[in-house]
């Protein structure tokens, strides 16, 4: 990992606080699109979310450099089908559910990256607690949204991995700028032809929240956060952060929105997350 030098460097305590908000506010959201995505068709809202946040990144960060539109509309499209499959998969399976699937790409990066025994492990653990997580008690096993939401797991681990090629020295906020444009322009095609609606059934205070939310918290705020602040922590801890959003994911689910959570789903959920760790704790150790 390219350590950089940089003048008045937050403390590490700040840059792990500042990862973990982040993660805070992207666990919420998994409970908030749910409610959302009843009102409103799903390509629609994603149109609404990142054209909006594309519109106020414009205005704070002008016009992108030239040579980032490539490298951005790539990692764009990656970013809206990771999106998509995710929202998609919301509207058929629970926020506790899909945030802890969708925490699988911590595995498949992995896999990708440095496939060894232990990794291998971590893997049997996650698709064992993926199971029981997924259909604790449905004779049909596991649904459309649980696939669904590992396909977005999937596309996550790839828009990492791109990610990790890219020049170290390419404009982060050019680049999450073009990323969101795109996903905005791609879920406006997909509403136009899929989705018999572009405007919600009504504007409640649930999807306006869910819109403030998503846009303010949980896309700008936690793009920049992840782009401003990683550099001046590990790798590995950042991991360790980031996969604390199905952890809050769940909590908010089962605290404020009523959903629940059976003991051998969340014996599934404790599987889930020691395959993330020990994913990571096997990457710590190569480069310790």
């Amino acid at each position: 990992m390219h350590s950089q030098t940089i003048s008045a460097a937050p403390s590490p305590f700040r840059a792990n606080g500042m990862l973990l908000m982040a993660t805070f506010f992207w666990g919420w959201t998994f409970p908030v699109v749910k409610e959302a995505i009843v009102i409103m068709p799903v390509f629609a809202f994603l149109t609404v979310r990142f054209a909006l946040a594309a519109l106020l990144m414009t205005v704070a960060n002008g016009k992108p450099a030239r040579g980032l539109y490539k490298k951005g509309t790539l990692l764009g499209v990656l970013l809206f089908l990771s999106f998509a499959f995710q929202t998609l998969g919301l509207e058929q399976t629970s926020a506790a559910n899909c945030a802890f699937i969708t925490g699988l790409n911590v595995l498949w990066v992995a896999i990708c990256s440095s496939p060894t025994r232990r990794t291998w492990l971590a893997v049997a653990l996650g698709v064992c607690g993926l199971w029981l997580l997924a259909a604790p008690s449905k004779e049909a096993g596991v649904n459309i949204g649980d696939v669904l939401t590992l396909l977005c797991s999937f596309f996550i681990a790839a828009h990492i991995l791109v990610l990790n090629k890219l020049d170290k020295n390419s404009c982060s906020m050019g680049l999450a700028q073009i990323q969101f444009i795109v996903v905005a322009l791609l879920s406006f095609a997909t509403s136009l032809f899929a989705e018999d609606r572009f405007l919600p059934q009504q504007w409640t205070g649930e999807l306006v929240f869910a819109l403030l939310i998503t846009v303010l918290g949980a896309t700008i705020f936690s793009f920049w956060a992840q782009t401003h602040y990683q550099r001046y922590t590990t790798a590995v801890r950042a991991a360790l952060i980031f996969i604390m959003e199905p952890v809050f994911a769940a909590l908010f689910a089962v605290l404020f929105y009523q959903e629940e959570l059976p003991a051998t789903a969340a014996v599934g959920a404790l599987l889930v997350f020691l395959a993330m760790v020990a994913t990571v704790h096997k990457v710590r150790k190569k480069i310790a």
